[in-house]
């Protein structure tokens, strides 16, 4: 790690190992007949075309929002739509009251969005609501108000979340109606913001290797995870199963393309910070993929938070027998 800041005060956040976890993104009320007839055949099914918001969740699903890159002045919402649509964003220091708005943005279908409500105070919190329509529409419909913090203070108590492992495509052990109350649990706690462990967008499990196909597994989660980071800017970790590592992307077949395309579906579907004065971390950018974003810290409170990456850092296989596979395999 280089560029890190020193603090006294140190907590750590690795990809490996974490010994204790706000909420468990894996559903505990598994329906024993999906357990049944899981097993190893639902690791070979990633791709789940039911795997959908339950229907009273729906609406979020068709725009979904995830906060990033939260700092003491700004932070970013990454809007996702799932058919052409335009909106603007009005934010303020008072539920219902709003100061700023953004100009009226576009959101094309399948591809995110993002927008910077700056201009903030640090520690405060902020509510913010989004106005849309959609094409042909002259009316806009407003979104649920969601909130947000900037960057506490030392001396400052908050909380957070983790979750780890998730495994989407694993009928077996992930309901995904179980799922959304788990993250709705999770965000009814008010975290300050949410971090996923790892193991949360399995590319290792695909039969068909495409661009697109990687890009699903991170598409996937995104109405799921933005009902807790619409509100909880998201940090990501790589874990083995996001197929990002160096090894990976120092061969010269298939194996590289899996490492770029799951870093890039990664930074577009989410936005993960980038050395800027608040941050620090990775400044180099790797060919084919621009700047990394794989590993980063920030201080919140008296805390200073850590993500640590061993699979883009490591240019040796680092979990033998696990690599990606060849195409149409």
């Amino acid at each position: 790690m280089k560029h890190l800041p020193t603090r006294r005060t140190f907590l750590g956040v690795l990809a490996a190992s974490f010994p204790w976890f706000f909420t468990s993104a894996r559903a505990q009320e598994n329906n024993r007949n999906e357990r049944k007839r899981g097993g190893k055949e639902g690791r070979g099914n990633p791709q789940r075309e039911e795997y959908l918001l339950p229907p009273n969740l729906a609406p979020l699903g068709l725009l979904s929002l995830v906060l990033g890159r939260v700092t003491d002045r700004a932070v970013t919402v990454s809007a996702l739509a799932g058919e052409p649509m335009e909106g603007y964003l009005e934010y303020g220091t008072a539920a219902g009251k709003y100061e700023h708005k953004t100009r009226l943005l576009s959101f094309p279908a399948g591809r995110p969005v993002e927008a910077v409500l700056d201009h903030l105070e640090p520690n405060r919190q902020y509510f913010y609501r989004l106005h849309y329509r959609r094409s042909g529409e002259t009316a806009f419909t407003a979104r649920p108000e969601c909130r947000f913090a900037t960057q506490r203070a030392p001396g400052s108590t908050f909380s957070f979340g983790v979750q780890g492992d998730s495994h989407p495509e694993r009928p077996q052990m992930n309901d995904p109606e179980l799922y959304a109350r788990t993250l709705l649990d999770a965000a009814a706690g008010n975290p300050d913001f949410y971090i996923c462990m790892g193991d949360d967008f399995s590319v290792d499990t695909l039969r068909t290797i495409t661009a697109d196909t990687v890009a699903q597994c991170y598409a996937i989660q995104r109405p799921f995870l933005g009902l807790v980071a619409q509100s909880a800017p998201l940090y990501l970790v790589n874990g083995n199963h996001e197929q990002a590592s160096l090894f990976n992307f120092n061969q010269s077949d298939a194996r590289h393309d899996v490492a770029v395309w799951a870093q890039n579906a990664r930074n577009l579907y989410y936005p993960m910070p980038a050395p800027d004065g608040f941050y620090t971390g990775d400044a180099e950018p790797l060919k084919f993929i621009g700047p990394l974003r794989d590993y980063y810290a920030w201080t919140w409170g008296d805390a200073l938070f850590v993500v640590l990456d061993c699979y883009l850092l490591s240019p040796g296989l680092s979990e033998p027998g696990r690599a990606a596979r060849s195409p149409n395999a």
